[in-house]
Order: structure tokens, then sequence, then C-alpha cells
């Protein structure tokens, strides 16, 4: 701490003990005292009061939480030089003037010069602000005002000259703050410039009572100007802290917006892939409708049509050849009912479209059907094959089997489901028979399914064809099922 600038013929001991300048006491004894630079001084030291003790503690946990923000947010230089600032201020010493070594007091002088740089350039690093030109002057007065006042002959005779560049530098940083602050629209840079001028002529005071030039006597205002600074440093975090935050909602807000704006676009972009299936699907029905109708239905119809205009088709037959067509038309329109992958309800259909048509022919239906699983690859093009192919199983039973019984059965084996069609009619040889067009066409539907059929019979002993499901199927295979 500097002594009041008295004439040079006063002595040490009539100089009255000054008040702390700084108004704070934590580090500067210690210090000094393991540096041995005045151990005499340092063992002599009056004790601080509790309210100092309690504000130089105060100041230390703001340095080290200022020091904490910079380590989380280096961009954030601000938090850096005001650590350093707190840090500067705690080394000075407030003990008082009579009694110091040269090197006391100068250490003391130059911390409260050095804390005077900091705080400015925290201050201008909080408001975002660089002006190199004025703050390099700064720091190279603080530089000279320390040089001038090293004790090396163990005197210190420029005291006056370095309070002098320290209220000289206060006056510039200030300044040049509030000088912005009038010229930018901003409430943060208008709080900090206040804190700023405000804390830095409160500390002036003091420096003008250390000097002996004015207010002798009075209250020191430094603990003053330490809240006021320290009130602009926590306005500053509050501020980012709060902008932060507002941020964080902005960005939540725009990611809900673009959320929304996705799911909207993806809806669409489902409702458009929805559409453009169910027409494909449509027109790839239509389209086997088509070609299935025109190789079934339509060919019968032609050759029956052309049968009856030459005049070499009874009408018994023509009858009949109608009555297939129509049970072919049934078949179609069955196939496509929704019965949801069931196929023991589409042989019920079935029973229930040709189970007249059997009476008629004088056969009884015995119907053995239990419960099978649900084949989920089971669509409409693959009901027409398993309908087309028991229709034809069926109708060799009333042309050619003259049985007198039909029995349907269904059994579920596992990994494959079973379909069986038995008669009680005259049967045949099947190691010599010659297989035909429509035991050809049964065997392509069972491969495009993915199955097999079997036939066994012997004559005289009824027939039985066995057609194979599996239950699921590869969907290498499942393509298949559309052609035909």
């Amino acid at each position: 701490m500097r002594e009041p600038v008295t004439g040079s013929d006063q002595k040490p001991e009539a100089v009255k003990p000054f008040a702390c300048r700084s108004g704070l006491v934590f580090f500067g004894s210690a210090l000094l005292a393991a540096l041995s630079v005045a151990p005499a001084w340092a063992q002599g030291l009056p004790l601080p009061s509790d309210g100092l003790n309690s504000l130089a503690g105060a100041l230390a946990l703001l340095g080290l939480f200022s020091l904490g923000l910079w380590a989380r947010q280096r961009a954030e230089s601000g938090y850096l030089w005001f650590a350093l600032a707190t840090f500067a201020s705690l080394l000075i010493e407030p003990a008082a003037a009579a009694g110091l070594s040269p090197w006391a007091r100068w250490f003391s002088a130059a911390a409260s010069s050095v804390a005077i740089l900091l705080i400015c350039l925290a201050m201008f690093r909080l408001a975002r602000l660089r002006q190199a030109l004025i703050e390099r002057s700064m720091a190279v007065l603080v530089l000279i005002g320390v040089l001038m006042s090293l004790p090396w002959s163990g005197r210190s005779d420029f005291g006056p000259q370095q309070i002098g560049i320290d209220l000289l530098v206060a006056a510039l940083g200030s300044q040049y703050l509030a000088w912005r602050a009038m010229r930018e629209p901003s409430a943060e840079l208008r709080w900090l410039a206040l804190a700023l001028t405000s804390g830095l002529a409160l500390v002036a005071h003091d420096l003008c009572m250390v000097a002996g030039w004015a207010w002798m006597g009075q209250q020191t205002m430094t603990p003053l100007a330490i809240l006021l600074l320290a009130a602009g440093f926590l306005y500053a975090v509050q501020r980012r802290f709060s902008g932060a935050l507002q941020a964080v909602e902005a960005g939540r807000l725009e990611l809900n917006q673009q959320l929304a704006r996705q799911s909207a676009e993806l809806q669409d972009a489902q409702q458009q892939s929805l559409a453009a299936e169910i027409a494909s699907a449509l027109l790839q029905e239509r389209q086997r409708l088509m070609q299935d109708m025109h190789d079934g239905l339509g060919s019968s119809l032609l050759s029956a049509m052309v049968a009856v205009e030459q005049g070499s088709m009874e009408q018994d037959k023509v009858v009949e050849v109608l009555r297939e067509c129509v049970d072919d038309l049934r078949l179609v329109i069955d196939s496509l009912e929704p019965l949801g992958h069931d196929l023991v309800s589409l042989l019920a259909t079935m029973r229930y479209r040709l189970g007249k048509r059997l009476q008629a022919g004088g056969l009884t239906l015995e119907w053995d059907v239990q419960d099978l699983p649900s084949l989920d690859w089971l669509e409409p093009p693959d009901a027409l094959h398993v309908l087309r192919i028991l229709q034809e199983a069926l109708s060799n039973v009333v042309k050619h089997a003259r049985a007198i019984k039909v029995r349907m059965v269904t059994r579920f084996h596992g990994s494959y489901v079973e379909i069986r069609v038995e008669d009680d009619g005259l049967g045949f040889d099947v190691d010599n028979a010659q297989p035909g067009r429509g035991l050809r066409s049964q065997q392509r539907r069972a491969a495009r399914l993915g199955g097999t059929l079997h036939i066994d019979a012997s004559p005289g002993g009824g027939t039985r064809l066995s057609l194979l499901l599996p239950v699921s199927r590869d969907k290498v295979e499942d393509g298949a099922s559309g052609n035909h």
C-alpha cells in the first residue's frame, strides 16, 4: 500500500495510518511472508476485520467462478480477464503505509495498477469490444508506471506519478466504454459501461486520497467499487445465460417446426406412395383378371359360340359349357373376397358355390375340414390358383369317376398344409395313364403356389388328389404366383 505523498522531511512515524485502499485482505500478506520480501512487516500486520475477510472471500469465489466459466467457454475471454482482475486485486496490501518495506509498497501498488488494467480489458471483452490501440496504450502506461516506481535504491519517490498513470488508465478505459455505449443501443453495453465508470470513479477517489490530493480522511470507496464491478460482471453472465436459453428455445421451436414440416412431407410422400401402390395393384389385378378371363372364360365361350354357329354342339353340351363358364366366373369373384389369408374360409366359399352342382351330379359331399393356420402369402392370385386346382379335381370326379361320394379333407402337418379330394369312383392306373392338359395345368398352378400336387389312384379303388402348400413361402417364390 502506498503512503500519502507529503514533504520529504516528514518522518515515517508521523504519517497517519491510512485505512485500506482496496478493502481486500486475502493473498497479499501470506504471499509476501512466504517470499520473505518483508518478514518483519508480515509478522506485524494487524488482523483485518470480518467484513473485509468476507468480501475478499466472496471476490475469490467470484474469480474462481469466472475462471470456471472460461474453462467451459474458451471463446468468452472476458471471463478469463475478469478472473485475473479479481486475483490481482486480492494481492493489494491493505495494511497501513507506515512500516512497510519499499518492495512491499511497490508490490501492492503494482497489483493495483494491473487490476485496473485487467478489469478494463475484462469489461471490453464482456462487451465484445476490441480496440487494439487503446488496449496497448493502457498496457504500456501501466508498464511505465510499474517500472517508474521500482524501489531500486530503497526509496519510492514515484508514487504520485504511478497514481496519476492509474487514474489516466481508468479514465481512458471507462470513457472509451461509455463512448461506445452511447453510440450503440445495447442495454448490456450500457450497464457494463455504467458499472466500469462508477467503479473506477470510486477507485479514483481512493487513489486521490492515497496520493494526498483530495478527500483526506474520508471513508474508502473501493469495496463499493468492487460490488459495482461484480454486479456488472454478473449482469453480463446473466445476459449470456438468458441468451443461451433463448437460443436453445428458439432452436427447439425451429426443430419442432422442421420436424412438423418433415412429418407433413413424409405423410404426403407416404400418401402418394400408397396411392401409387394402390393404382399399381389395381392395374396388375385388372390385367390378371383380363388375362385369366381371356384364357379361361373367354376361350370357353368362344369355343362354344363357334360350335353353336357351326351346329356341331348339342344343346345339353352348350348348357354344360355355359355352366362351367359361370362356375369359372364365380371362382374369379370368390378369389377376390377379403378372406384374411384363411384357406378354410376360401374352401367354404367354394363348397357353397359348387355344392348344388355336385348334388345335381349325384354326388354326396363329405366335409372333413379341420382348422388350418393363416397363410400370409395367400393373396387373390394365389387363392384363384387353389380354387382352379380344386375345381378341376371336382369336375373330373363329376365327369369321369362315376363316384357316389366325394370327400374334402384338410390337415396341418407343421411346415405345410394338405388339401385332399377323395372319391370312391372307378379310379385309374397312375403308372400307365397319360397326363392330360387339365392335370398339367393343375401341376403348374401348384408349382406357382410353391407347393406340390400328388395323385394316388388304382383301378376300382377311387382317386385321391393331394395339394400340399407351405405355411410360409420365400419372397422369391411368392412373386411367381402372379404369373399364369
